[in-house]
């Protein structure tokens, strides 16, 4: 009998047997198929809401505020957008006395010296947020978690576009718990390479479609996202040197057709368009730079499609495949364009050259520590399990591209990401967000089985094959979750900058909160605050007085001028700089130092005995400007780029376990320490706090004296003393303290000084 001549109850019923017989694992995949989509919705959204949770975490506890220092000057420029109007941007140059304010007294160019798309959509998006109740810092405060959130989803999108539907979610849990990847995303973090990346995994997701499905609209939007990074970040500049090398490398992996061709065309000349229009770049800069790379890219694409066409008669390389007559000529190219840039006629910014591997030669940018390299255990707690789940598909696309180029896509990134793991902190959210979605691409390899399944619906399959899958995607799920854990305790140690006294403990302190006010409120409105660079922002911004440097870090003459007076061996020097150089007012100039401080009794009634708090954690004296004061140093040509004698040596300090530890801070007891401007200011703040110290500490009142309590370690604590400053008057010292008993106390004190002529 035939199967077909079976009656229908028996054929059911074998067809209920069989479904009974399957195994757990084959029931479990007619399951997901079932609801497949509604599966992946809910846990892609979940993984959203789960990670701008977590990026909201410190608003939580420290409400809407600002963290860092750089998100304060894209407050200001929001500020200034939203009262004077959009076009008001390109009004924001020197000549326009609002921006004075910054690198007095030459003010500042902003539009050819900052990015203006965070401000500009901050600005246009503020009915919104005003609507919803918040103000304009809240509102600003939140871009970085609306940028996490599109990041995650955008992410989703690019891996499944490239490894399907589980990876993508994969991909989308791991950029929503990856601590690299919420870093500057999170609440108040205001950064543009936050707020860029997902514009360029945008770019990325297109460029993909365009590879698979060759349709020239995919193409213009890519180039249309690419070219807006360059409104957005210098990082545009990699980002669109590594969208080149995915068009280099396509005729190596794939048979280069018309639409391609064309395609590439349109994305370089349409990247270069809106890359040339930008205010911060310029045509200069796009044309012999990354921009010119893609429209070389694009060149050399149409070379390839000759080569496979025509590429015996040509060159007479009839017995090499078009791939290798490629490679020749790439390999030509390369050459061809190393000695274009050696040869000045092709440029590459320094920084690129510092990522390639280049060590800096200024101090200025050495003293930077978003510059600095990174030593494997910081990558590994900021990258984690995307850093060891990135590997093994690196190393399967490069195989695998050649059956789908569109891999390429995700091959390059991941790998130049991969290397530059370890070689700037700033590029921690760029490296943990490109691994975190090659990281989830990963499962593509280890789920092929399952995804068979899930697409014939009820084929028996290789269930041996089907379980193996399914546990190791649970067993990546679960790593996942280990991740979610480890964000879950970063993100719960953040707190705004400004509310951490302007150091990085986990402790809340407001005594950078106090010194703001008082600047504000009783100085004149033309006052100059002379300080370092760090704090520049904080100063300008919420005071409404002029700084000569601030993070921009724009002038590196200014900001040695600035060096040499804070490290002046007398004060002359230092008001030569600061009324003849800065041109500061006589009458209404002042100079803020800070640090964290101990202090403790004497023993003797209304005597302290106060010195910078050592830092095991840091092998530093100090967490202020004591440290920094080495780069300070180094950058006013009296110390070299690795020096540290006269000024600074190593001590040794007792725990209280009874271990000896070494750290570095100033020789207090050294004539050249002594005579050096900013450690006198130091000694004299601390001895002049009995009458100066306002904050949030018990009685600070009496008799101060300066002690090393890094000399206890010598038996050897010894009060320091140094020649008041003539011109350099105590006006305030604000304290908030970590730390306090009835005979010790541990604070932040922000100094200010008076300067006078």
């Amino acid at each position: 009998m035939k199967k077909s001549d079976r009656p229908p109850a028996k054929r059911k019923a074998r067809k209920a047997r069989r479904r009974e017989e399957r195994p757990l694992t084959a029931k479990l995949v007619e399951l997901l198929v079932k609801y497949k989509r509604a599966i992946s919705v809910a846990v892609v959204l979940a993984a959203c809401l789960a990670g701008a949770y977590l990026r909201l975490m410190p608003a939580l506890k420290y409400g809407l505020e600002l963290h860092g220092n750089d998100p304060w000057i894209e407050y200001w420029l929001t500020r200034y957008v939203v009262e004077h109007g959009v076009s008001s941007w390109y009004k924001l140059a020197p000549d326009n006395p609002d921006t004075r304010i910054f690198w007095y007294p030459w003010g500042r160019d902003f539009t050819r010296t900052e990015y203006p798309l965070i401000p500009i959509v901050a600005a246009v998006t503020y009915p919104i947020g005003k609507a919803l109740g918040f103000t304009l810092k809240e509102w600003v405060a939140l871009q970085p978690v609306v940028a996490g959130f599109f990041t995650i989803l955008l992410g989703y999108l690019l891996v499944r576009e490239l490894a399907g539907d589980l990876a993508g979610i994969i991909a989308a849990m791991l950029l929503a718990f990856t601590p690299g990847a919420i870093e500057r995303t999170i609440v108040g973090f205001v950064e543009k390479i936050g707020f860029s990346m997902p514009i360029y995994i945008l770019s990325l997701y297109l460029l993909a479609r365009f590879l698979k499905r060759k349709r020239l609209a995919y193409a213009t939007a890519s180039g249309l996202t690419l070219g807006l990074l360059a409104w957005s970040w210098g990082g545009w500049q990699a980002l669109q040197l590594m969208t080149a090398l995915v068009l280099l490398l396509y005729p190596l992996y794939s048979r280069v057709d018309r639409r391609v061709l064309a395609g590439s065309a349109i994305l370089a000349l349409v990247t270069t368009l809106l890359t040339v229009l930008s205010p911060v770049v310029g045509a200069k800069t796009s044309l012999f730079g990354p921009s010119g790379a893609l429209i070389a890219s694009s060149a050399l694409l149409m070379l390839g499609y000759v080569l496979e066409l025509k590429g015996e008669s040509v060159l007479g390389l009839s017995r090499f495949s078009p791939q290798v007559r490629y490679a020749i000529v790439l390999v030509g190219a390369f050459v061809i364009g190393v000695v274009a840039v050696l040869s000045g006629y092709i440029y590459v910014s320094g920084r690129i050259l510092y990522l390639l591997g280049t060590a800096p030669e200024s101090p200025l940018a050495a003293s930077v520590a978003e510059h600095q390299t990174l030593p494997l255990r910081y990558t590994f707690n900021k990258t984690g399990i995307p850093l060891l789940l990135a590997v093994p598909f690196l190393v399967y696309a490069t195989v695998a591209s050649r059956r789908s180029p569109e891999l390429l896509v995700l091959l390059v990134p991941g790998a130049v990401m991969a290397f530059l793991a370890f070689r700037s902190a700033y590029l921690m959210q760029a490296v943990s967000t490109t691994l975190a979605m090659a990281g989830g691409a990963t499962v593509h390899l280890i789920s092929r089985h399952a995804s068979k399944a899930l697409e014939t619906r009820g084929g028996r399959g290789d269930d041996l094959g089907i379980a193996v899958s399914i546990i190791a995607v649970f067993a990546v799920t679960l790593a996942v979750a280990v991740q979610a854990n480890t964000a879950v305790a970063y993100a719960s140690t953040v707190i705004p900058t400004i509310k951490a006294g302007g150091t990085d403990l986990v402790v809340e302190n407001n005594a950078w909160i106090y010194a703001l006010s008082y600047i504000r409120e009783n100085t004149d409105k033309n006052s100059v605050v002379i300080a370092w660079w760090d704090y520049g922002y904080w100063i300008s911004v919420v005071t409404g007085r002029a700084t000569v440097a601030d993070g921009a870090t724009l002038n590196a003459t200014q900001i040695e001028l600035l060096a040499k007076a804070l490290t002046a061996e007398s004060e002359s020097e230092a008001l030569d700089v600061i009324f003849n150089k800065f041109r500061a007012p006589q009458n209404s100039t002042y100079l803020v130092i800070f640090d964290v401080f101990r202090t403790a009794s004497s023993g003797s009634e209304g005597m302290w005995l106060t010195g910078p708090m050592p830092f095991v954690s840091t092998g530093t004296e100090g967490r202020g400007d004591i440290p920094k004061s080495v780069w300070m140093l180094r950058i006013s040509g009296k110390l070299g780029l690795y020096e540290m004698l006269p000024y600074f040596t190593i001590k040794r300090v007792m725990l209280p376990d009874g271990r000896m530890v070494a750290l570095w801070g100033p020789d207090w007891q050294s004539p050249v320490v002594q005579n050096t401007l900013i450690y006198r200011l130091f000694v004299t703040g601390v001895t002049s706090m009995g009458f100066t110290w306002e904050g949030g500490c018990a009685n600070l009142s009496g008799a101060h004296m300066f002690v090393d309590w890094m000399a206890l370690g010598k038996g050897n604590l010894t009060s320091i003393w140094v020649q008041q400053p003539e011109h350099f008057k105590p006006v305030k010292t604000f304290v908030d303290c970590i730390f306090e008993s009835g005979a010790e106390k541990i604070y932040v004190a922000v100094f200010i000084f008076k300067v006078e002529p």
